[in-house]
């Protein structure tokens, strides 16, 4: 499954350019207090929908891999979770897969 879901927070999209957000609707973006709305419940409720072994590839904001990392640990029904950089270095892709795969 993957997502790229909204992840900007409410203080962030307040100082985005204009252009981005003249450009962009507000529930693209849009990803609650901490950005991470709508990321968490991706992850509460992927797992229902994965094959064992299936794996979630999930874009995160420029700060959140670490947190999302630790949201999908603390979740209890994912293995082999990774970052992964964009072409400046960030971590942008976290990716996790299903308990009990062959992978």
């Amino acid at each position: 499954i993957t997502a790229n879901l909204p992840y900007v927070s409410d203080r962030e999209y307040a100082e985005l350019a204009e252009e981005v957000r003249g450009y962009e609707p507000p529930l693209a973006l849009r990803g609650g207090t901490d950005g991470l709305k709508h990321i968490t419940r991706f992850i509460e409720q992927a797992w229902k929908y994965l094959e064992k072994g299936g794996t979630c590839f999930i874009e995160v904001g420029h700060t959140q891999a670490g947190i999302v990392r630790e949201l999908i640990e603390g979740n209890g029904h994912y293995e082999k979770i990774g970052l992964h950089k964009d072409y400046n270095g960030v971590d942008r892709l976290v990716t996790a897969s299903l308990k009990g795969g062959n992978r």
